[in-house]
Formats: C-alpha cells, sequence, structure tokens
C-alpha cells in the first residue's frame, strides 16, 4: 500500500470522528506545504471545506479549481499534491482534467493523477486515459488500462485489443483482464479470437478474462452468452482451477434445471463435476428436493449414490432410511461401507440386526460407531437383547458399544458376561463395568468376585469393585459395602474380602483388619497381613514397621517390608530427611538382596544429594549395585538436584557408565555427564 493511500484511509477516519474546523487562508498555505509525519490540522480543515463544497455545484466548482491551482504551483509538495488528488476523486469536474493530465507525464505524480482521473465523470476524463493507451509505456500505461476497466469504457476495446496483443507481458495481461471487465460483444469477440488462436489449455490470463466476462453476462441476463463461455472454459485441457471456476458458472446459469445438473453430475464420470455437485448437495433442501434425490438414486452409481446418502444423512433426514438399509446391503463394498457410517445418524432400534451381523465383518470398525451413536429409548434394550443371542465373536463387540453409550441398564448382563472363562469375554465385560457399574452395584461385584478363582480374572474383578468404590468421595461410604458383606461372610469369604478392603483404607477398613491381625486362624492372619499391605497410603507405616520387627512369620515379614516401602516413598508432605532415614532403617532390617534392591530402587523417590551418598557406595556391592545405578540414574534426571552437585553426581555416573548391564542405563548416565 503506498504513502497515498495510507494517507487517505487515516484522512477518511479522522473527518468522520473530529469536527472539522473552518478552513483559513494559512491552512489552505499550510497544506501546500505538508510533509509526512507533520499535523493534520490543515488537511482535516481543507478536508472539512470539500465536504461542505458538495453541497452546491458552485462551491464544488470553487473548491475543487482551488485545489487544482494548487497542483501547478512548483512548491506545492508531493504529500500535499497526493491529499489533493485524492480530494478531487470525490470534488473534481472536468475543468480540473488539463491540470491531472499534464501530471501523467511525471512518474512521481502519474499514479496519484490517474486515480483522481478515473473517477472523474464525463468525455474528458476518458479521452485522456483513452490517450494515454497510446501515449504511455510500462506502469502508466497498465494504471491507464486498469482505469479504464474500472471505467467499464467500451470505446477502448479496440486499442486493448492490440495491447493484448503486445510484446510486454504485463501491459497484455492488464489488457486481457479489462477486456473480460469491460465486456460487450466487442470484448468477447477479441477474447473468443484468442481463445481459438491459443489453443487448449488457455493461457490463464485470458481463461480468468473470459470467465469475468461470462459472470458480467450472466449478471446481466444473457444467460445463453454466458453458458457458452463457461461451457468453452470446461474443456478437460483446462487447469484444474479455470475448469472449477466454469463448472461454478454453468451451475449458477443452471437455474431451475440446477438439481438436475448437480444430479447429472453425481452420475457421471467427471471427478471434478463429482466433487462440485457435491459440495452443492446441502442447497438441495426440502421435501420436494429430498423426494427428487431419492427418486433419482437408483439412476447414480455407486459414487454418486455414496455422496447423496452421505448429503441426507448428514441433515438426517429421515427418509433416506429405507435407502440406506438396501445400501447397506449392496455388493459394492465402498457404498456398503458408507451406508452402516449413515445409520449412525438416521438409524433406529430397526436396523440393529443389519449393524449386529456386520459387528464381527470386516466393516465392524464402523458398525460399531453406528451403534454407537443410533438414538433412541428402545436402543439399549435391543442392544441387550441382542447380545443374548450374539455370537462369541459379535458379543465382545456389542459389550464394547454398550460401554460406550454409557449404557447403565446392562449392567446385569455385563456381570454375567465377566463370569465367563473365556478372557475374550470377560476382559470386555470387566472393562465396561468399571466404566458403568455404581456404588450400588458393588454388593453384585463382590457376589462376582467371591465366586471367581484365583487369578488374573479374580485380579480384574478385584480392581473394578476398587475403581466402583472409588466414585464415593466419603470415606466410611467408600468401604460400606464390602463391610456389609463382612459381616455376614464365612472365613473363605473374609480371607477373599480382607485385602479387598485394605486397598480401599480408611478407618473403618483398620478396625476391620485390627482384630483379624491376632486371630489365631492362619488363613484369617494371611488375608488381614495381605490387607495391611494393601493400603494405600502411609497412613499404616507404623504399624507396618512393627510387623516386620515382631512378625514370626517370614513370609509377612517379607510381604510387610515390601509394602513399608512403597508407602512411605509415595508423594507426601514429610520432610525428605525422614523419609531417607525410613529408608536406611528399612535397609537394616532386609534379610535378602532382593529386599535391599527393593529399597534402593525406591530411594530415587527421595530427591536430595544425601540420597545419592547414601546410595552410591552400593554400587561397589555387587549383590544390589544394578539396582543403585538405577537409583543414581534416576536422581541424575532432575536437573535442580544434579547441576548444583554436578562434581558427586559425575563420579558416581561414571562408575555406573562401567558397571550397568543395562544399556538404557548406561546411555542415560552419559548424558547427564555431558549435561543434557
Amino acid at each position: 500500500m503506498s504513502r497515498f493511500s495510507l494517507l487517505a484511509i487515516l484522512l477518511v477516519s479522522l473527518a468522520w470522528a473530529v469536527p472539522a474546523p473552518a478552513a483559513s487562508d494559512a491552512d489552505w498555505q499550510a497544506m501546500a506545504q505538508y510533509e509526512y509525519g507533520q499535523d493534520f490540522k490543515p488537511l482535516l480543515a481543507i478536508d472539512g471545506e470539500t465536504i461542505e463544497a458538495m453541497s452546491t455545484p458552485e462551491r464544488r466548482g470553487a473548491c475543487a479549481a482551488r485545489l487544482a491551482a494548487l497542483l501547478t504551483d512548483p512548491k506545492t509538495t508531493l504529500p500535499a499534491k497526493q491529499f489533493i488528488c485524492f480530494k478531487l476523486q470525490v470534488l473534481g469536474t472536468p475543468a480540473q482534467v488539463p491540470v491531472l493530465a499534464a501530471m501523467l507525464d511525471d512518474a512521481k505524480t502519474a499514479e496519484m493523477a490517474l486515480a483522481a482521473l478515473e473517477q472523474i465523470p464525463g468525455d474528458a476524463s476518458l479521452a485522456v486515459l483513452r490517450a494515454g493507451l497510446a501515449k504511455y509505456q510500462g506502469k502508466p500505461l497498465v494504471g491507464a488500462i486498469n482505469s479504464l476497466a474500472s471505467r467499464k469504457d467500451a470505446g477502448s476495446v479496440a486499442a486493448l485489443g492490440k495491447l493484448a496483443d503486445g510484446a510486454d507481458a504485463e501491459v497484455a495481461a492488464a489488457a486481457l483482464w479489462s477486456l473480460g471487465r469491460i465486456g460487450g460483444p466487442e470484448a468477447l469477440d477479441i477474447l473468443a479470437a484468442r481463445v481459438t488462436k491459443a489453443g487448449v489449455p488457455t493461457p490463464q490470463g485470458l481463461a480468468v478474462a473470459c470467465l469475468r466476462s461470462a459472470d458480467r453476462l450472466l449478471a446481466e441476463g444473457k444467460t445463453d452468452a454466458a453458458l457458452a463461455i463457461f461451457n468453452q472454459m470446461n474443456n478437460p485441457g483446462n487447469p484444474p482451477p479455470i475448469r472449477l471456476a466454469a463448472l461454478r458458472g454453468l451451475l449458477a446459469a443452471a437455474g431451475d434445471k440446477r438439481a438436475e445438473t448437480i444430479l447429472q453430475w453425481l452420475s457421471g464420470d467427471d471427478a471434478m463435476k463429482q466433487q462440485l455437485a457435491a459440495q452443492q448437495l446441502n442447497t438441495l433442501t426440502g421435501e420436494a428436493a429430498t423426494k427428487r434425490l431419492l427418486d433419482e438414486l437408483p439412476k447414480l452409481a455407486a459414487p454418486g449414490k455414496i455422496l447423496v446418502l452421505g448429503a441426507l444423512a448428514a441433515r438426517r433426514e429421515k427418509a433416506v432410511l429405507p435407502a440406506v438399509v438396501a445400501a447397506a446391503d449392496s455388493d459394492d463394498a465402498a457404498l456398503k461401507r458408507a451406508a452402516i457410517t449413515c445409520l449412525a445418524t438416521v438409524g433406529d432400534a430397526t436396523v440393529l440386526p443389519l449393524l449386529v451381523a456386520e459387528i464381527s465383518g470386516k466393516d465392524a470398525d464402523v458398525a460399531r460407531e453406528s451403534l454407537v451413536a443410533i438414538s433412541g429409548d428402545a436402543v439399549d434394550q435391543a442392544l441387550l437383547d441382542a447380545l443374548k443371542q450374539a455370537s462369541e465373536e459379535q458379543r465382545a463387540g456389542l459389550v464394547d458399544v454398550l460401554r460406550r453409550r454409557r449404557s447403565t441398564v446392562a449392567v446385569p448382563a455385563l456381570l454375567a458376561e465377566a463370569g465367563k472363562e473365556d478372557a475374550a469375554a470377560y476382559g470386555p465385560a470387566i472393562a465396561a463395568l468399571r466404566s458403568l457399574a455404581t456404588p450400588d452395584d458393588v454388593p453384585a461385584l463382590i457376589d462376582l468376585l467371591l465366586a471367581t478363582a484365583k487369578g488374573a480374572r479374580r485380579d480384574e474383578i478385584e480392581k473394578t469393585v476398587l475403581l466402583v468404590c472409588g466414585q464415593t468421595e466419603d470415606e466410611a461410604a467408600r468401604v460400606a459395602p464390602v463391610l456389609a458383606v463382612l459381616e455376614k461372610a464365612d472365613e473363605p469369604k473374609r480371607c477373599a474380602l480382607l485385602p479387598v478392603l485394605g486397598r480401599l483404607g480408611g478407618k473403618k477398613a483398620l478396625e476391620t483388619i485390627e482384630p483379624a491381625l491376632a486371630s489365631d486362624r492362619p488363613a484369617v492372619r494371611d488375608a488381614a497381613v495381605r490387607a495391611l499391605c494393601n493400603w494405600p497410603d502411609a497412613s499404616v507405616a507404623g504399624r507396618l514397621l512393627d510387623l516386620v520387627k515382631t512378625t514370626d512369620s517370614p513370609a509377612h515379614r517379607t510381604w510387610a517390608l515390601r509394602a513399608y516401602v512403597r508407602v512411605i516413598t509415595l508423594k507426601s508432605d514429610r520432610p525428605e530427611a525422614e523419609t531417607l532415614a525410613m529408608l536406611q532403617e528399612a535397609m537394616k532390617l532386609a534379610k535378602d538382596d532382593a529386599q535391599r534392591q527393593l529399597i534402593l530402587d525406591r530411594a530415587s523417590a527421595v530427591r536430595t544429594i544425601e540420597t545419592l551418598r547414601w546410595v552410591a557406595p552400593y554400587l561397589d556391592d555387587p549383590a544390589v549395585n544394578q539396582a543403585a545405578c538405577r537409583a543414581v540414574a534416576d536422581l541424575a534426571h532432575q536437573r535442580f538436584l544434579r547441576n548444583p552437585n554436578k562434581a558427586e553426581f559425575d563420579v558416581a555416573l561414571k562408575k555406573v557408565t562401567e558397571i550397568s548391564k543395562e544399556p538404557e542405563v548406561v546411555a542415560r548416565a552419559k548424558r547427564y555427564m555431558m549435561g543434557l
């Protein structure tokens, strides 16, 4: 954008924002001497006067003459001349044309003068612009051409036609563009002759000019002439952008045959026509248009059917459902898949058998998506009915659909599925229960847990019980369902439920577990110890440590020590020095290398330099040095700890690179030594 344009924009905005003062002779003199960056006050004053001058022809002429006189004054600055020419675009009359014409010979003022001449009506300004076609070259000539195009000057068409054949590419392009903008029989004849001479593909500048002419003809109601040009530009040999513009023009010219044209294009084999027609399908709305599309649907090839069905389904047109169901039975794989997808928006409970049949086939992914999306009160129950009759291959898919639909009515059926021995059946069902079951379902989940033999399935059910109980924030309410079953349970069931209770934690759970820890029944005592070792937080750390120190059972001692190390290294508000001291005490109580390795592996949770100093000597102990290597690498990962203590870390890391048997740990140690 030129400085003149910026100045003009600013002046227009200021003229409306600030009341203009009356212009004095001093303002006129200051305006004539204006330079960029100076105060706008005199310009605003003149701007206000020019607005007032538009009230009568006499005042307009006088003001325009005074402005034009300044254009001939050698003392008038270039910025002032830009301002004056801008005002003359609105205020100018044929009387100012000679002054402006003289400015066209100076490269510094040609552009501003041309902009003013373009806006001054009458034959005088046109004559100057036309004369410029033979007089100027380069950019001034391009400016004159563009101005004549803006004036829609049919009298310059012949000259523009000659310039379009000239050697100057920029001038020729401007001439072609102007011919297209001016239009008319003579311009069209010139353009048509050039199209014939150029052959295919039509040069872009020429094609744009022709398309512009066609658009103007269409706007003027000359549809046949416009269609002739659009059809000519739609030559398959033309570049895609030209063809696409031509096709858009053909659609615009189709009038009441527009729907028919869209359907014809959809049924053809021209990919570009199909693409454009598909984009226009959403414009064919209303019952009549929908009926027309459905009536024509059987005549379309598979690609066209896919586009029509997709468009109608996207609008949730229920009338399309029979056609979609028929297409879902098609031998054409793409059409079938598209139809199954459409059922997501237009389907109802009646299409469930169709989708269930596909849920284990090659279109299982889209069948599942449609089953998840279909709405209706009867859908969930229909899915449950289908689950009862489904094959093993279909059951997992249906369970996944019920989970994603958030179908809470499916919980009883899912509990039955989770009780099966086959992992392919119970796995999806348990996953669904974790999403759908509520605390009210915990008793049923516990029954399932107690009826399940020890193993992977029981472990997954136990996790599910914990997750569902965890939906309740209140500690007492969270354990209440498990406690209620425990009160009536026999010894085997108590032994199964105590570890679950321990995972939930809390005061009520501990009150139940404590007596069991003192039981004279070995199985009950084992279950109580496991419950304590399952605790989710460090609130039982002291109790675990007591158990390590006092129990006569090696197994209980091992379980308790491992649990103690786990809970004290969980995130907490405890000072890190205290946690490190607890780990050091645990190390003194460790009875074998496995326990010592565990303690070292958990040591990196305490991110202090004292931890490094404690761990580093274990690098020299072959029985536990691999765990020590991992701990050193994990501590070094913390830049806030490593950077201030680089010397100490480098010593330990160097030893890690020498003794670690784990390539990843060695690589990390080397990176940390390099400061990475």
